[in-house]
């Protein structure tokens, strides 16, 4: 009888334990993340303890998740067209948390109906730069020409006879422009990036990686994870890689 009141007393005490436990997890975890699932994302940022909770949380997703490809802090790979996180030269839209959101969630070019998907970077030295598209290949001196126009918009010391004859195959014959615009400042809302800066999606922005750009093209791809991650994961790792760009905005307090 005592043995039996003895596991009695036990199994109370587990049952306990395990109440406790859930209310514990309940009070610490969930009621936060309910109030992050209802809260508009890109209004979180300006709620401290909120937006102190999810990006710490996102921390650990991205560790998981994002940090095979775009790295330990978010400085990406240009040798293989991952961007870094950690600038404001965002590729797709602007860079608030509800984009960055949608990003995790729906990927790029990764066959998700919701994905960004509307662009590709045309490989002009094959025969078909891209298909579905009526686009001219390029001669090897018609690469070399546009690649001194595009030197020349990131500010650096070009060929003036070439640089001329690139610009009008950007404006013109190659169709450069209809995803770059005419001013070669990308245009965010299909991702094409913007040429006439610093900053490079692929290499280093030397002649032989712009002229490598040219010729054999682009589609990068990055997964969706709406059906690997939960709904709050999703928006906790983009509360975290908004912070990988507004390190001040948070005074670091997710490091």
């Amino acid at each position: 009888m005592r043995s039996r009141s003895t596991h009695a007393r036990r199994a109370v005490g587990v049952v306990a334990l395990a109440i406790y436990a859930g209310v514990f997890w309940y009070l610490t975890e969930s009621a936060p993340t309910r109030a992050l699932l209802r809260t508009d994302p890109n209004a979180i940022p300006e709620i401290a303890d909120l937006m102190q909770f999810g990006a710490s949380h996102g921390r650990i997703v991205y560790r998981a998740s994002c940090v095979s490809c775009h790295g330990p802090g978010g400085e990406g790979d240009p040798s293989l067209g991952v961007p870094s996180l950690r600038d404001q030269d965002w590729l797709y839209a602007t860079g608030s948390p509800a984009e960055i959101e949608r990003t995790v969630a729906y990927g790029i070019r990764s066959h998700h109906p919701k994905a960004w998907n509307l662009t590709a970077m045309p490989a002009y030295a094959r025969a078909i730069p891209l298909q579905g598209q009526n686009l001219p290949s390029l001669t090897p001196t018609q690469i070399s020409d546009l690649t001194e126009y595009l030197v020349s918009l990131s500010g650096h010391q070009a060929d003036v006879a070439a640089s001329d004859r690139g610009k009008r195959l950007f404006t013109v014959a190659a169709g450069c422009f209809d995803c770059h615009a005419d001013d070669a400042r990308g245009d965010a809302s299909i991702g094409a990036p913007n040429l006439t800066d610093q900053i490079w999606l692929y290499g280093d922005g030397s002649r032989a990686a712009i002229a490598d750009s040219i010729s054999y093209g682009h589609q990068g791809v990055c997964p969706a994870q709406v059906n690997r991650l939960s709904a709050a994961e999703i928006r906790e790792v983009a509360l975290y890689v908004y912070t990988l760009s507004h390190p001040v905005a948070f005074d670091k307090k997710v490091d």
